[in-house]
């Protein structure tokens, strides 16, 4: 994520509780993590990277709705933390608001650099909501990069040509899916 204003401001007791979480998540202790981002945010309620950590604490510790609420902090922080627009918009998709989706995804991806992932979630957020030319587009953006894992965007390239009546196409898409 770009480094904001806030993060210079971050006091040594709430880097420190960040640096014991980040410790914690390498071992999968999940928890313990949650509780040190936890103290984080407290000692330092504006920092936005510390909510975004422990949304994804709270997403491996099925707690859905916490993982919302420190994702939508994140993002109401710093407008240019990719990974936290990226990992709400994880969250819209499941919960099938494809347009809070896709505007979260093309705000990741104008301060990222286009991954497979974001690329593919941003590609099923568009077909799902009717932008077919663009996700094509973004699925075939897919293509081009290394994308072990995201064989779905062949799968939404193919609905695409589906839709677009080139069958031919889509049918070579579904086989390389």
């Amino acid at each position: 994520s770009v480094t904001s204003e806030a993060d210079l401001r971050i006091p040594r007791s709430a880097s420190k509780s960040f640096d014991k979480g980040m410790a914690a998540w390498k071992t999968h202790n999940y928890q313990k993590a949650a509780d040190q981002f936890e103290k984080a945010v407290a000692a330092y309620p504006e920092y936005d990277a510390a909510y975004n950590n422990l949304g994804v604490m709270y997403a491996q510790l099925n707690q859905a709705d916490k993982a919302m609420a420190a994702f939508e902090r994140a993002v109401e922080l710093n407008d240019k933390n990719g990974d936290a627009d990226r990992n709400l918009a994880r969250m819209m998709l499941r919960q099938k608001n494809f347009p809070r989706a896709e505007e979260l995804l093309k705000k990741c991806l104008a301060v990222q650099s286009p991954d497979a992932a974001t690329l593919t979630m941003l590609a099923i957020a568009e077909i799902e909501d009717g932008h077919v030319d663009d996700a094509l587009r973004d699925a075939q953006k897919v293509h081009a990069l290394p994308h072990e894992g995201y064989a779905v965007a062949h799968y939404v390239a193919g609905q695409a040509l589906e839709d677009k009546h080139q069958y031919k196409q889509a049918g070579a898409e579904y086989m390389t899916y």
